[in-house]
């Protein structure tokens, strides 16, 4: 309670927040990127904000100390919109193809900010209405369903550990920017792991959590049936003795 009467409160279901009181914000945010909805966040500032990365673009864009802001919604919703891969490296895009992102990156948080926010999981507003931008998501959790643009089946992959989402004919990449990568054989994951996953997703990404439980449970099922199998061999070897 302020001394106006008014009040301020926290609502952070996933209990993954913080709430502080500095008397310094620029010391606070110094290693947040740029502001993209600022006038001073021009195309020219995000071409030098790429140069030199070879980083491919969601990760990039999910890195808040690149631009801030961008949540992983957002990123899969910009990359549909400029028509561009999520596998793309920033160091692959070429002049018309960086004024195409900094366009779709303040267009489509405009339109979540028109939208009052995505209510896909836990996220209401204040007033405990949701929000709508979820209703206009081109590729977001669209998973096998035809694209809008040109009836190709979404696709997800999963990138620097978040659910990622889009359409392979659309955002096709380029010639200059080679096949698709191939995609490393995933280290097996111990459960303890699995678990600080869990606990460290900072999204409403529901599918990959899903994910990780599954793995969790497919796990304790190998456990299972290794114990199952070395049960009658354990037993077999004390009948011979």
């Amino acid at each position: 309670m302020m001394k106006n009467n008014q009040e301020l409160r926290f609502r952070d279901t996933r209990k993954f927040g913080t709430y502080e009181l500095v008397k310094d914000t620029k010391q606070r945010f110094a290693k947040l990127g740029p502001e993209p909805l600022d006038d001073a966040f021009t195309v020219d500032v995000l071409r030098k904000r790429l140069d030199g990365r070879k980083t491919m673009l969601k990760p990039l864009l999910l890195n808040q100390s690149f631009v801030a802001g961008i949540g992983n919604i957002y990123a899969d919703e910009t990359l549909f919109d400029c028509r561009l891969h999520p596998e793309r490296t920033a160091d692959t895009l070429k002049s018309d193809e960086i004024a195409s992102l900094h366009a779709s990156i303040r267009k489509i948080l405009q339109l979540g900010i028109d939208r009052e926010g995505a209510s896909v999981s836990t996220y209401v507003l204040p007033s405990g209405e949701k929000g709508s931008m979820q209703d206009t998501v081109m590729c977001f959790r669209r998973t096998g369903s035809p694209c809008f643009v040109c009836g190709e089946k979404i696709e997800r992959i999963v990138l620097a550990q978040r659910s990622t989402h889009f359409c392979a004919r659309c955002q096709s990449p380029s010639s200059d920017s080679g096949k698709r990568r191939k995609t490393s054989t995933p280290v097996r994951k111990t459960k303890s792991e699995l678990i600080e996953e869990l606990i460290d997703d900072d999204d409403d990404d529901d599918e990959r959590i899903d994910e990780l439980l599954a793995t969790l449970h497919d796990d304790d099922s190998a456990s299972d049936a290794d114990d199952a199998e070395q049960a009658p061999q354990t037993k077999a070897r004390k009948r011979k003795k």
